[in-house]
């Protein structure tokens, strides 16, 4: 028996009056039920379950659990820690992401809101980097390079529910765990890939297997502090949960009742799935309401505050006639005023200055689903939030839903009891899915054959004046091809839309006269490129990949619409209408969201090309439906599911630099290089000269741009001899800016002409003078270098590098540049700069001739990770072989400063670094307008290995470095005491500058600090500048004044303050109010400081100086000389707070650590001259 309690017992006296008794009892069988909950009450240290059990190196993980919390902040669900590294695997969880942690990388993934009160159930696998995370059963994410590909080390301990800093069980306080788990599992290989497992199920069971390394029923009697045992569990899964899994039908309104008391509103998401939903309008009704209308055609919002109205509306497909369901999200910030609208995933609109600084007061009982036209309609998971959700997040809802979210407004969980109305329910339909992905496909045209086409017939009821025609290509051959052409009775080209090589063609009326070639940059590339038209009686417009590439009014009879009941055939020129094409303009490639609408929809509010050119579809056209053509494909097209399409907007395989290299780059060319008898270069730079590219060949060619101008040089052999022709022009030092600029050439060796483009001009064209004739053989090699001759070292960097084997048009090249708009998304057929992370194979050292592959980080939109080898003179060291990680820009680390030095570039700041041999990590900041020289501050810290936060500032970009790997030594630790004065010795440059210090809008503020001066000049303690006013916020002295600007300026004389003695000042700021307290005495208090409205956010904040923008200029008039102490600032009335006596406060010199400027974060951050002093020398006079 588990537990034996045998005995025999002689109970004397009086027992219910009984003499004596004797008994014999069994008292083994107690509860062992293993069905229970944990919940962790508070976000307390003391709350936790420690799990030392000999566990094994893993290759493989599985972790499964159950979550229900309320919480949104950043907590620790698990992490696990060895001797040798505290980070060695950490599970979090924040609001809206699930954040793992493997040694030194950290990934976030978005997922829709989990502190939803609600049970959600978190799967996720490990495999030496590689990846998998599941949410209530849905797979959301798979990927690769969660940490170094190493196994997890043996013989470690497992916290739940705090983060581990060591073995012997410290925690970081910070990511607690509040809420309630259960079932939380491990096992040391692929559970989810063991056979029969069905993650679904296991979501619908609301249990997991025991895991073999973490086994949940072993841990009941585990939890320390105030954890609390939950017997029988309330776990409640939302999957295939009655509560939640039902959709609503009506055709009257629906009165909703919300899940609380609806608090006052500065932003909302709303979400739902609708299948023919239109004609409805969910509305917010209280003093101020919101309204969300849902029409055939446009989305409306509508904010009706008192005496103003807020109205926008938004041109959508008519989707919802369709009979496939749909998700549908929209969201509005008062902060920013943008209003964006999300169909089956993607962003479609956004509308900018919407109802901007209105708030929907608190108080409102009711929302409605009003129905403004009856028919048949179905609803489901709708949910409200009062908060802008990440369009990422909405994304996954869409894309892998329906999922089984619940928003703090509204949730659709148990609607049933919370709406009013003639509703039905029924059970969710086996139909509810994203209809969207369904319609993802792509169609291949493997030929060029007249048996391969689509056509369609009688989808032109009337004549159309205005057209809008929208697709995306891919494709490598490069002659003329039909992607559509519209013939009707009389008039076999009544529309035709030809791509050629580096040209868009469109013909109107079947006339020569009306017949427009448009060049471009070359859409032959083989990657995906958007192309959108619109026309209109003769007017057009040509947009590529998301930019307006062309505009004009002669295409066509002026005034004459394009006539009615035709036919369209895509991937065919019409020669008649009926199946009979013209075989020599047959399309080969593949097509992808072909639609067209007889109106331009491109115009409409909230369409946003650059958005539709990102997400990779189109709308559905009400003339061309996509959607409806993937049955219609004759011949050998074939239907390609899930579609290929990758957009290269804003796609991380593309949209990255390269910061250049001092040695050369071996470049892998797109495919083995033919002979050249012809190229064209282009590329985008900054401060780019002494870099050559060369063809190394038999015949070799090198094109270098150097510090004066521009050189080409053609070297070759004949008749035996070594022989070149090289050119060389001049050209102004464009090159030593601070802007970008495009430059492009092209030679031919049939003309001898060489050509030099900058900024999309024409600046040199040198004709038959360059090897006239000439050829490089094919097999060259490829090589992004130092030109010959050159010694300095310069910070430069390279981007959208582009090679082709033919002269491109200079019209062409001048879109390229885009007058200063682009740059575009071409890709060569020699090199392409798309995936260049795959192509540049590293930099070759000259002493040990090996290659070092460049390690990106794709996620991140430029890649500054690459090994690099500095030889010669760089400090008088003849080599030094390093790599860093420098992705982590306008960030910097609050960590204990080693060292301040003054540097003239980032690349300095690195190799000071490497030299030093405490500094493991750098915050490098950028020079401010003011000053000579940028600061590189070194730190022993490293953010993967350190408690200490990286913090948002646009100042710095925090770097740390990957090899050499330097080891924590407790001998660099620096004293970190907090008792410190900092001392401004001159009204000079001295100056503390706190970037995105991540205020939110305020609406009451607490600010102390400490004043020490002999100085009567009128000087700035601190200020705070926003983009839209560098007075937001000010506080000066001046002698026996104390000054503030809050929108707008009150003066308060005071006894003076410039008696070379310490005094303390506090003050509290609430819309306009305010209260003065000077030595622990409350002087002023009133009302009329300010608009009376909220600070606004993101601003900067800089102390002892007077900010006159957000960049960090200032007038130095008002610098501030003399002692400054204990700065704090608070987001609230911290003096209010019970307990808080400013008398004591003033007695001891010290201030409590506010939470949106804490003094102890500032010890490091002076620049300029500004001394600390510590111990602190405040003596205050009171007392």
């Amino acid at each position: 028996m588990h537990q034996v309690f045998m005995f025999w017992l002689t109970l004397l006296l009086a027992v219910r009056g009984i003499e004596s008794l004797d008994f014999c009892f069994n008292a083994s069988l107690e509860d062992t039920n293993q069905e229970f909950d944990l919940e962790f009450q508070s976000k307390d240290i003391k709350n936790y379950i420690l799990l030392d059990n000999n566990v094994p190196a893993m290759s493989n993980m599985t972790l499964m659990f159950w979550i229900n919390t309320l919480k949104a902040w950043k907590m620790a669900v698990l992490s696990y820690a060895v001797e040798e590294s505290a980070f060695e695997l950490r599970v979090f969880v924040a609001k809206d992401k699930i954040i793992l942690v493997r040694i030194q990388s950290k990934l976030e993934f978005p997922v829709p809101p989990i502190n939803d009160g609600y049970w959600h159930h978190v799967g996720i696998t490990w495999s030496l980097g590689q990846y998998s995370i599941y949410l209530d059963g849905t797979l959301v994410y798979t990927g690769s390079g969660l940490g170094p590909g190493t196994p997890l080390r043996a013989n470690g301990v497992f916290a739940i529910g705090q983060r581990l800093l060591s073995t012997s069980g410290n925690f970081h306080s910070g990511n607690s765990f509040s809420g309630k788990l259960s079932q939380v599992n491990m096992w040391d290989y692929d559970y989810i890939s063991t056979s029969g497992v069905n993650m679904k199920l296991i979501s619908q069971s609301c249990s997991n297997i025991e895991g073999n390394v973490i086994n949940w029923s072993a841990l009941q009697d585990l939890a320390r502090g105030n954890v609390v045992k939950e017997q029988p569990r309330s776990c409640k899964p939302l999957r295939n949960n009655p509560e939640y899994d039902i959709i609503a039908s009506s055709t009257e309104d629906i009165h909703i009742k919300p899940s609380e008391n609806i608090p006052s509103l500065q932003a909302i998401t709303i979400t739902l799935w609708g299948k023919r939903l239109y004609g409805k309008n969910i509305k917010y009704s209280a003093e101020t309401s919101l309204s969300f209308y849902i029409h055939e055609d446009v989305f409306k919002l509508e904010i009706n505050a008192p005496g103003m109205l807020h109205f926008r509306e938004a041109k959508v497909p008519t989707y919802q006639q369709d009979e496939y369901w749909h998700h549908i999200a929209t969201t509005w910030s008062s902060e920013t005023g943008d209003w964006k609208i999300y169909l089956d995933g993607l962003m479609v609109s956004i509308m900018y200055d919407v109802a901007f600084g209105i708030t929907i007061p608190a108080g409102g009982h009711k929302l409605l689903l009003d129905e403004v036209s009856a028919h048949d309609s179905s609803l489901g998971r709708l949910n409200i939030w009062n908060y802008d959700i990440n369009g990422e997040v909405l994304s996954l809802m869409a894309i892998k839903g329906p999922m089984f979210e619940n928003g703090n407004v509204f949730a659709w969980y148990g609607v049933e009891s919370k709406a009013k109305g003639n509703v039905t329910f029924q059970k969710t339909p086996s139909d509810l899915n994203n209809s969207y992905t369904t319609q993802e496909f792509d169609l291949k045209f493997p030929s060029k054959d007249i048996k391969n086409f689509i056509l369609l017939d009688n989808s032109v009821p009337e004549p159309m004046s205005d057209m809008t025609l929208m697709f995306w290509v891919n494709t490598l051959k490069g002659g003329k091809m039909t992607v559509l052409s519209y013939a009707v009775h009389g008039s076999v080209g009544e529309l035709r839309v030809f791509v050629e090589r580096d040209k868009i063609m469109l013909e109107i009326h079947s006339l020569q006269a009306f017949f427009r070639e448009f060049p471009v940059p070359p859409i032959n590339d083989g990657y995906w490129h958007h192309v959108g038209i619109t026309w209109f009686l003769g007017q057009y417009s040509i947009y590529l990949d998301g930019t307006l590439v062309y505009t004009g009014s002669d295409c066509g009879l002026s005034g004459t619409p394009l006539r009615a009941n035709g036919v369209f055939a895509i991937g065919q020129n019409l020669l008649s209408n009926s199946e009979n094409f013209h075989s020599g303009n047959s399309f080969s490639g593949k097509l992808s969201q072909v639609n067209m609408w007889d109106y331009e929809y491109i115009s409409f509010a909230g369409v946003n090309m650059k958005l539709i050119s990102q997400s990779c579809s189109n709308i559905v056209g009400n003339i061309i439906n996509w959607s409806a053509l993937q049955d219609l494909a004759r011949g050998e097209v074939v239907k390609e599911q899930p579609r290929s399409c990758k957009p290269l907007r804003n796609n991380p395989e593309y949209d990255i630099i390269i910061a250049s290299s001092t040695e050369d780059i071996h470049i892998k060319p797109s495919q083995n290089i033919p002979s050249l008898h012809a190229f064209t270069i282009t590329l985008w730079g900054k401060r780019l000269y002494g870099k050559y590219i060369k063809f190394s060949a038999e015949t070799s060619l090198l094109f270098s741009i150097d510090k004066d101008g521009f050189s080409l040089k053609i070297a070759y052999s004949e008749g035996g001899s070594e022989l070149s022709a090289d050119r060389k022009v001049s050209d102004p030092t464009y090159q030593q800016d601070e802007y970008w600029h495009h430059i492009a050439t092209a030679w031919s060796s049939e003309t001898g002409d060489w050509k030099i483009y900058l900024d999309g001009s024409l600046v040199h064209n040198m004709h038959s003078v360059v090897a006239s004739g000439k050829t490089i053989p094919e097999g060259a090699q490829l090589l992004l270098g130092q030109a010959p001759g050159t010694s300095w070292v310069h910070d430069s960097s390279l981007s959208r590098l582009n090679i082709w084997d033919y002269e491109i048009d200079g019209h062409v090249l001048s879109l390229m540049a885009n007058q200063g708009q682009g740059p575009l998304f071409e890709n060569g057929n020699v090199f392409a700069c798309g995936f260049s992370k795959k192509k540049f194979l590293g930099v070759k050292g000259k002493q040990d001739g090996k290659k070092v592959s460049s390690i990106p980080r794709p996620t991140m939109h430029r890649v500054f990770m690459f090994w690099l080898t500095l030889l010669l003179a760089v400090r008088g060291i003849e080599s030094l072989d390093f790599c860093f990680n420098a992705s982590l820009e306008g960030s910097r680390l609050n960590s204990t400063i080693l060292k301040k030095v003054d540097v003239s570039s980032m690349m300095e700041c690195v190799v000071s670094c490497v030299q030093e041999p405490c500094c493991r990590s750098i915050n490098y900041r950028k020079r401010l307008p003011q000053d000579l020289a940028s600061l590189c501050e070194m730190l022993h810290d490293v953010v993967y290995n350190t408690s200490a936060e990286l913090e948002k500032n646009s100042s710095y970009d925090y770097i740390y470095f990957n090899a050499p790997r330097k080891e924590y030594n407790s001998s660099c630790d620096k004293d970190t005491t907090h008792e410190f004065d900092l001392e401004f010795p001159s009204k000079n440059k001295e100056i503390i500058l706190l970037h995105n210090n991540v205020l939110t809008k305020i609406s009451n503020m607490t600010l102390m600090f400490w004043i020490n001066t002999s100085t009567a000049d009128k000087m700035a303690v601190l200020s705070y500048a926003v983009e839209e006013s560098d007075k937001e916020l000010r506080v000066f002295v001046q002698g026996d004044k104390i000054m503030l600007v809050f929108q707008s300026k009150l003066e308060f004389p005071v006894p003076p303050l410039n008696d070379g003695y310490w005094h303390h000042v506090g003050i509290t700021w609430s819309l306009g109010d305010y209260s003065i307290y000077l030595d622990g005495t409350l002087v002023y208090s009133g009302s009329g400081l300010g608009s009376g409205k909220p600070l606004r956010p993101n601003g900067v904040f800089a102390i002892g100086q007077k900010l006159l923008s957000t960049n960090g200029t200032f007038y130095s008039g008002n610098s501030f000389s003399g002692k400054l102490s204990q700065v704090n600032v608070w987001d609230y009335d911290y003096i209010s707070t019970p307990g808080v006596n400013m008398t004591l406060i003033s007695q001891n010199c010290s201030n409590p650590v506010g939470n949106v400027i804490n003094w102890s974060a500032l010890q490091d951050l002076a620049s300029g001259k500004v001394v600390k002093e510590q111990p602190r020398s405040c003596k205050p006079l009171r007392n």
